[in-house]
């Protein structure tokens, strides 16, 4: 019985031994199938991300340029809808776009903001205007509100929301919805078209000053 019995335990410990090979077998067949099935689709998705996010990067870039070109053909189209000298103005003005910022500058090789309104008066029309932000405010030229500003008038601002605080910028206004001016900090320095809504100048417009009159 004793023998049977070590017979009968080898043959079940035989077919348990056959049974982890075959185990074992698959297994190894099986593993780098799977880790190059694994390493297929992380090497897929990295593809799949860097396609989405160049894909970001490339819209992003195109509304850029549309936005950017959007405002030059809006600006073109207010400076051609202004008349006269205020037409003349305001060309001359768009055409100065991208001129550095330079503190005390009133020449092409850089403008601060008195500055450039002071030079495109003085070379567009030969017309003088004080050329400071302080001297623009306190002139004696016409007030007018913002509702009734025509392309040419100057915009004058303050160091504080509200109007308050020292007179310390003029842009000059290009129509209800822009202004062109010298901007001394800011993601875009330098010769400039602004919304009239931006976020920084919008709450600090003083009011706003004509110097052609032959509108009324």
């Amino acid at each position: 019985m004793e023998n049977m019995g070590n017979k009968h335990n080898r043959k079940k410990e035989a077919a348990h031994n056959r049974a982890e090979r075959r185990v074992y077998a698959r297994q190894n067949i099986a593993g780098p199938a799977l880790r190059k099935q694994r390493a297929c689709c992380n090497r897929n998705v990295k593809i799949a991300f860097a396609a989405l996010v160049m894909s970001a990067v490339f819209i992003n870039c195109i509304r850029a340029q549309t936005v950017e070109e959007g405002a030059v053909q809006h600006t073109e189209k207010a400076a051609g809808e202004a008349g006269g000298p205020r037409r003349t103005l305001i060309e001359f003005a768009m055409k100065r776009q991208g001129i550095p910022y330079r503190s005390g500058g009133s020449t092409e090789k850089g403008f601060d903001c008195s500055g450039f309104v002071w030079f495109v008066y003085r070379n567009a029309l030969n017309m003088d205007v004080p050329r400071s932000s302080r001297g623009v405010w306190s002139s004696g030229a016409k007030t007018v509100r913002l509702e009734d500003a025509l392309p040419g008038d100057v915009l004058v601002f303050s160091a504080n929301k509200g109007g308050s605080g020292s007179i310390n910028h003029t842009a000059i206004f290009v129509d209800k919805d822009s202004m062109i001016h010298a901007v001394s900090s800011g993601p875009k320095r330098g010769i400039v078209i602004s919304p009239m809504t931006d976020r920084y100048f919008a709450p600090r417009l003083v009011g706003v000053k004509r110097f052609l009159l032959e509108d009324g």
